[in-house]
């Protein structure tokens, strides 16, 4: 399991990049954000402008050890307020269409 802690700044994997996969193993191959976020915006992985082509699929993003997280907290965010013009499509599959 990948740990993030908040030291300072903004916390999170960022791309503006096409052509990207993020592939775990499993649900035992995770990404956990733990500990004080400081009541600030946080994105575990953060698909931007330019982002396309992109998947993450078989792993775990757990929030659940993450204290006085703000409203902006989220293990994924697609297009951040950055490019409002940015179109994403999103597929989603569940445990048993894998």
């Amino acid at each position: 399991m990948l740990r993030l802690a908040r030291t300072t700044g903004p916390l999170r994997y960022q791309t503006h990049a096409a052509h990207l996969a993020i592939t775990g193993t499993g649900p035992e191959t995770g990404i956990e954000l733990v500990g004080d976020q400081r009541a600030g915006t946080t994105e575990v992985i953060s698909l931007d402008p330019g982002a396309s082509d992109i998947s993450i699929e078989r792993l775990t993003i757990d929030t659940s050890a993450a204290t006085n997280t703000d409203e902006q907290t989220h293990a994924i965010e697609i297009g951040s307020g950055v490019c409002a013009k940015a179109t994403t499509r999103l597929s989603t599959s569940s445990k048993g269409e894998l």
